[in-house]
């Protein structure tokens, strides 16, 4: 007689109560994966940079990487091509602190070795044009015969955060075909069905093993192309899931163009009627488009300009910038031109000041246009009443 958990174990998996389990734990004997898709992409490129930090977060203290990490892996063995590997020198804060040291046992001599962030990406660069046209792969929608790759990293923060805005900060040309990745985190959440808790967590739920030392970049790159080859083997197709490029097709169009390829073996299809299609998608889309300058500015507001408004202490406000990664960045703000501690810490948001300054023009619109009374000014400007009262009276 089955035993009360057993049976309880069977009705929650029938009603589909119970989370769904790497298949490498139900594999057969010999180790073959019961389930494997067609790619869409034949290779990655997994990176995970190491970056300075602090134990508490600090005005004006920004994320610089210091390890440059990445994993060349082929999709059609699991095989790790190739691994490129760099310290890289910051030149904000050049001094590491205690608490980044400890966490990724990246020594002050190792960076102050290092190499510059524009030196350690030309280098990079080279490394991927080399396997490029040793592999025939691209990073373009555009195949001409290639196979296709795109990069991996453990949540969008490598790129989307870390990258991206140091390369703003110092000037540095960010390459296009690093504007497009593979968030595994994600996919791993969407694929499993469960959030993982890290990456040591996620491996050892499809047990792998962690090899090496966590918060090492290169260590970590590793462990995230085993991971990735093991979903892989469970049945798990990777496609893109963050694009932040201004000027090129969706993330969706790739990812379904790939797939459709990848299942008629690269044949060319059928002409078909997709003028529908493709404008959905676009639409669906536009924020990929839409230059991430523009931030949480109202576009109707964007060509209207304001004085700096007066602060507390009757001084002229001073223009910012949130310049901190997050979800206020590249957002301008007002603020009192002197310090905090001396100063009377008002601060105004610019979209904001912008909306009350277009509904007042809006709103008190004079009936006459010859005229060019400002009823905004009134309170300022006491002797203009007389002139405002016959002119509503006619």
């Amino acid at each position: 007689m089955a035993s009360s958990s057993s049976i309880t174990k069977e009705l929650a998996r029938h009603l589909g109560l119970l989370k769904r389990r790497s298949s490498s734990i139900s594999s057969n004997k010999e180790g073959q994966p019961s389930k494997k898709k067609s790619q869409i992409f034949s290779y990655v490129i997994v990176l995970d940079f190491e970056a300075t930090c602090w134990k508490e977060k600090l005005n004006g203290h920004h994320n610089e990487i210091i390890e440059f990490p990445a994993v060349l892996l082929e999709l059609s063995s699991g095989e790790i091509v190739d691994r490129f590997q760099h310290y890289v020198k910051p030149s904000e804060h050049k001094k590491l602190s205690t608490f980044c040291t400890k966490l990724t046992a990246i020594t002050q001599e190792q960076v102050d070795g290092g190499i510059s962030i524009r030196q350690c990406l030309k280098l990079f660069e080279d490394w991927v044009r080399k396997w490029k046209e040793e592999k025939q792969f691209t990073f373009d929608q555009n195949l001409n015969g290639r196979k296709r790759c795109a990069l991996v990293t453990w949540t969008d923060w490598d790129l989307n955060v870390c990258l991206k805005y140091e390369c703003k900060r110092k000037g540095i040309h960010y390459p296009n075909y690093m504007k497009s990745w593979i968030d595994l985190k994600k996919t791993y959440k969407e694929f499993y069905m469960r959030p993982p808790k890290g990456l040591r967590h996620a491996m050892e739920e499809v047990n792998l093993t962690f090899r090496g030392r966590e918060h090492s970049g290169i260590d970590d790159a590793t462990n995230t192309a085993y991971l990735t080859w093991q979903m892989i083997k469970d049945g798990c197709q990777l496609v893109l899931t963050k694009s932040i490029l201004l000027n090129v097709n969706n993330v969706d169009e790739v990812n379904k163009q790939g797939k459709i390829e990848s299942k008629k073996e690269k044949k060319e299809n059928k002409s078909t009627d997709t003028g529908s299609i493709q404008q959905k998608e676009n639409k669906e889309n536009d924020e990929i488009r839409t230059p991430i300058s523009v931030g949480h500015q109202n576009p109707m507001l964007k060509n209207v300009k304001i004085t700096p408004p007066l602060c507390n202490c009757g001084r002229r406000c001073k223009r910012k910038k949130v310049m901190n990664p997050g979800p206020n960045i590249d957002r301008v703000f007002y603020s009192c031109p002197e310090s905090r501690d001396s100063g009377c810490k008002y601060f105004k948001w610019e979209e904001k000041l912008l909306s009350r300054t277009t509904m007042s023009k809006q709103t008190f619109t004079p009936r006459d246009q010859n005229t060019k009374i400002q009823f905004e000014t009134l309170k300022k400007r006491p002797k203009l009443k007389d002139a405002c009262t016959n002119l509503f009276n006619t």
